[in-house]
């Protein structure tokens, strides 16, 4: 039941699995064109904010909608995060090794599934904690805080300079580059669950509507504050020169990620609200209701394709890219229906059960409780 009701959310994942499937298309296919490979990375720029949106969100919706379970779930979270940030980093390895100088180095490279796991460790502990106001104020600081930090903090260390790319981001990074730091995305992170508390409490007083209006002004608020600061730059730059190294630039560039900039944030995140807010709309509609379903099918099985499709593009179409024929849309069509086929399958057989450490198996401590939380009157 639970699933049915929020089968929006799930479909919002499908969609951001399939604007990852097109980058990801973009990178092993056209991994000797350039030009066509930026232009199906910027295309796909939307899935990861997205990602991270949607998980603060569920989160949040969750803790406030059912408060007795999310004890359980959390513990859940924790033990996919740990199978992220272990097995899910060897995995990830596994496929960019082809193409990306060994094994050793992919593993050595961090990926999204490392910061989303570090999220869904961290964040159900908050948002169990933390009402939603305090952790949209919290989102705030955070995120100010790294940006402040990644580019007046200058340690002289070379370990400490890894640590702070790692945990904060920086424009002009050492060692390894960190393209997810941890403070700025658990901010964004954050903020969805802040979100989802307001669409929890919403749905707990059977105000469908609400949801509505709550998803729309979030994402219309994203995408307004990314026009105010990038409209501060053009005016700042009207009247003084700048330059594509100044901070202003880096703040307002809709492409900066390391960290990621105000302008990048309130776009993408803006965006992937919309299409949540749009999906929540078209699955109270009877026609619409089962196109959204079988979207689900590709967000319930999001960790499985998300591995998979890397294999397929990075390994397969990377290595077979000069004598495929035909055009291009083709073999991506073929390859969604591919991954679709194999995410019908897993999400069929119930196989999520097996994305695991062990840690959902131990029972939850009677002390635990739930924040406050609102229920229907």
């Amino acid at each position: 039941m639970a699933q049915e009701r929020h089968a929006y959310v799930d479909a919002a994942r499908g969609f951001a699995m399939l604007l990852v499937f097109l980058s990801h298309f973009g990178e092993g296919y056209f991994a000797a064109e350039p030009a066509r490979r930026w232009t199906l990375e910027m295309i796909g720029m939307v899935a990861s904010p997205t990602f991270i949106i949607l998980s603060g969100f569920l989160v949040g919706l969750l803790a406030t909608t059912s408060p007795r379970t999310f004890p359980t779930f959390r513990l859940k979270l924790l033990d996919r995060g740990l199978f992220l940030l272990v097995i899910g980093h060897v995995l990830c390895a596994g496929a960019h090794a082809w193409m990306y100088g060994g094994f050793v180095h992919a593993l050595s490279l961090a990926y999204i599934t490392d910061t989303i796991a570090i999220c869904v460790i961290i964040g159900p502990f908050l948002v169990n904690r933390w009402r939603g106001e305090a952790r949209l104020i919290c989102a705030g600081a955070m995120y100010l805080g790294a940006w402040g930090l990644s580019v007046f903090w200058m340690p002289a260390e070379l370990w400490v300079r890894v640590g702070k790319d790692f945990l904060l981001g920086s424009i002009d990074p050492v060692g390894i580059l960190y393209g997810y730091p941890i403070a700025p995305w658990l901010a964004i992170y954050l903020l969805g669950s802040a979100v989802g508390d307001y669409a929890g409490r919403a749905h707990c007083s059977g105000n469908e509507r609400e949801v509505n209006a709550v998803l729309l002004r979030a994402a219309i608020g994203s995408l307004f504050a990314a026009l105010m600061v990038k409209g501060a730059y053009k005016a700042a730059a009207f009247f003084y020169p700048l330059d594509g190294s100044s901070l202003l630039y880096e703040l307002s560039n809709p492409f900066t990620r390391v960290p990621p900039s105000p302008v990048y944030v309130g776009l993408f995140a803006g965006l992937g609200l919309l299409l949540i807010w749009a999906l929540h709309q078209l699955h109270r509609s009877e026609i619409c209701r089962s196109m959204i379903n079988t979207i689900a099918t590709i967000g319930r099985a999001s960790l499985f394709a998300f591995i998979l499709q890397y294999y397929l593009y990075l390994v397969v179409i990377y290595s077979l890219r000069a004598v495929l024929p035909g055009p291009a849309i083709a073999w991506y069509v073929l390859s969604v229906m591919g991954l679709y086929a194999a995410c019908a399958v897993w999400d069929r057989r119930g196989w999520n059960r097996w994305l695991t450490v062990g840690f959902s198996t131990v029972s939850v401590p009677a002390r635990i409780t739930p924040a406050p939380q609102w229920t229907r009157t």
